[in-house]
């Protein structure tokens, strides 16, 4: 009984500083018992191996999803079977208009800032003039507030912004804005202050980076404030550019939501080629894109994985 009591103990100590993920799958590939999962069964390295009774079955096609989905948090949404896009997709053309510098940096874009709240689970989005407060509230439903959107305050959807990439504000910048409340006459004041980025400064040999989330919907942002949070503090400690892009519908033209962060990320990527880009300090050296549920657990710096691979990647 003792030894039994024994072995728990040094199992719960083993589980309590074993963490699951990635790390933990290949501590146990790699280990001495080679310990592998897959669908049909369990195999400990070349010599036992238990097989399932049946294969795990995934259900992935639409009945499933839809059966097991709640449509607002879906990241993909529906896969549309004829897409619009006739046309190739020129990512620099893409670039050229949607990411225009501001009337501040002497362009024709909009000005779009964001800023996630450290003490309360909300988002403020500078959406060129119009201040919008979204209340991340753990998957319950985003709730907004604004200002000028048909007159008066109401919910908000992706679709009533003028901006897509939404870059970090200071929080200076924030402070500055005075949303005390989430009412017609703060978000009133407040947009008539015109927010500004914190500095980027080049990391190794990484350069200029850029780090990234995107939505197709606000909804999505709902469950992800502590991420978020995190992910505004990384870049921030690191002297990284930092952009949240809400990707529409109407830029998608048919493709799926999967496609957004692939368009959101090309057209960062591809401000590179445009002339002009680089004096207002919207270039990159390199750019990451993070799921919304991604953390960093360990805050290295980005160079220390960028350094190790190979320049042309």
């Amino acid at each position: 009984a003792a030894l039994a009591a024994l072995g728990a103990a040094r199992f719960l100590l083993l589980l309590a500083h074993w963490y699951p993920g990635d790390e933990t799958i290949r501590a146990s590939s790699e280990g001495p018992l080679a310990l592998m999962f897959s669908r049909s069964g369990v195999s400990l390295g070349t010599w036992r191996a238990f097989h399932f009774s049946r294969e795990v079955q995934i259900d992935a096609g639409d009945a499933g999803i839809r059966k097991t989905s709640n449509r607002g948090y879906t990241v993909q949404g529906r896969i549309a079977k004829r897409p619009r896009w006739t046309a190739d997709l020129n990512m620099t053309r893409e670039a050229e208009v949607v990411l225009a510098p501001s009337a501040e940096l002497s362009g024709t874009g909009h000005s779009c800032f964001f800023r996630v709240h450290r003490d309360a689970p909300k988002l403020t989005l500078y959406d060129d003039g119009r201040v919008i407060v979204i209340v991340l509230d753990g998957g319950v439903g985003g709730k907004s507030s604004g200002v000028g959107l048909q007159g008066g305050i109401r919910p908000v959807t992706i679709d009533d912004l003028r901006c897509m990439h939404f870059r970090a504000m200071t929080r200076e910048s924030h402070d500055a804005l005075g949303i005390a409340a989430a009412s017609a006459r703060a978000l009133a004041s407040a947009s008539a202050v015109t927010p500004t980025p914190p500095p980027v400064l080049p990391d190794g040999t990484s350069g200029r980076v850029l780090m990234m989330n995107s939505a197709t919907t606000l909804d999505m942002l709902s469950e992800y404030h502590r991420p978020l949070l995190n992910h505004q503090e990384y870049a921030e400690s690191h002297h990284y550019g930092l952009v949240l892009a809400l990707v529409k519908p109407s830029a998608l033209q048919g493709r799926s939501g999967k496609f957004a962060k692939h368009l959101a990320l090309g057209m960062q990527a591809a401000q590179t080629f445009i002339p002009g880009r680089a004096a207002v300090g919207a270039t990159w050296d390199s750019v990451c894109h993070m799921d919304l549920d991604a953390w960093h657990a360990s805050w290295q710096p980005f160079s220390t994985y960028g350094d190790t691979w190979a320049i042309h990647k």
